[in-house]
């Protein structure tokens, strides 16, 4: 499957550990960037950073709360067929991806911001929710969660806190 052709070849390999592992620190970067380029005045940068830490800490921490809830062991545990490409404790949760979450509220903060650059950046999402099932460490599931949860969770607070401020 997905995981076999990723783990067969050097490249597709080196290709799985960056989109799972390291790719999440790029597209943090980059929406720092372009939500701090696109609002404007001091007091929007402060909103849009406010924003963006916010849903971030808020949708990990609900995501850590199902997962706690509801464990499920990652899929190189479940199935020997699938080979381990990231250093990935056995303790920890499968569903949902932190990693899937945290990268679609950022994408999503993104997008409120800027529709050009919020659609490269929830393309960057999608890659790294992939990448985390091509290292053999997620479910499909898992990630399709995470960035649904990370998604509606960031437009709930970024509509909340614009309510009461």
């Amino acid at each position: 499957g997905f995981n076999h052709f990723f783990a067969s070849h050097a490249w597709s390999v080196a290709l799985a550990v960056v989109a799972a592992d390291y790719l999440i620190f790029v597209l943090a970067l980059a929406a720092l960037c372009v939500i701090m380029y696109r609002a404007g005045s001091k007091m929007a940068r402060i909103e849009a950073l406010r924003n963006l830490v916010t849903s971030v800490i808020a949708v990990y921490s609900v995501q850590w709360v199902i997962g706690s809830l509801w464990f499920r062991f990652r899929p190189f545990v479940v199935f020997h067929a699938i080979k381990k490409l990231i250093a990935t404790p056995v303790t920890l949760h499968s569903f949902p991806s932190g990693h899937a979450t945290v990268a679609a509220a950022l994408a999503t903060v993104v997008y409120m911001y800027d529709k050009k650059w919020g659609k490269i950046a929830w393309f960057l999402a999608f890659v790294i929710a992939m990448g985390r099932v091509a290292a053999g460490v997620h479910y499909f599931s898992d990630v399709a969660v995470g960035l649904a949860l990370g998604w509606i969770g960031t437009w709930i607070i970024v509509r909340f806190f614009k309510s009461i401020f």
